[in-house]
């Protein structure tokens, strides 16, 4: 993936980032608290 692509989708991955469950928990939260270093790992790059 390029560098172009990756600024094209940073807005996007901002508002799957910013999602929260019923419990006020978003998906990286979820995912460390799973210890899915897998989806933490895939969330923060």
């Amino acid at each position: 993936m390029s560098d172009q692509e990756r600024k094209e989708l940073l807005p996007e991955k901002k508002k799957v980032l910013s999602l929260v469950d019923s419990n006020g928990n978003s998906l990286l939260q979820v995912a460390c608290k799973s210890s899915n270093s897998s989806l933490v790992g895939k969330l923060v790059s």
